[in-house]
């Protein structure tokens, strides 16, 4: 999950207690430590996506008010390294209600 505060800085949830935090600069997001990777918002497609500096990235659904306020910030796609995909499907509440995982095979 993402949270966002009122200057639009994003900070992810991890469940360690050095959560990454990214600065709005206006035109993006800059990092607070470059080991968090990279952010970038998709307003086309109303997404959040968080790429590590291994390559995995995390995919997060933006805080548009047509969203289920559970839903706002919550993860909706996580890509490992080697291309395989683990997508969240969340009830009409916002509450979560499936993983789907596919395997990348032979690369």
């Amino acid at each position: 999950m993402i949270i966002r505060d009122s200057d639009g800085n994003i900070a992810v949830s991890t469940g360690c207690a050095n959560a990454p935090v990214f600065d709005d600069t206006g035109s993006g997001f800059s990092a607070f430590d470059p080991r968090d990777g990279t952010l970038v918002y998709n307003s086309g497609s109303a997404e959040y996506t968080l790429t590590d500096t291994v390559g995995a990235r995390l995919t997060f659904h933006d805080f548009g008010s047509g969203l289920p306020v559970l839903k706002r910030g919550a993860l909706k796609s996580y890509t490992d390294p080697d291309g395989n995909v683990s997508t969240f499907s969340y009830n009409t509440d916002g509450t979560p209600s499936e993983v789907q995982r596919s395997d990348t095979i032979g690369g």
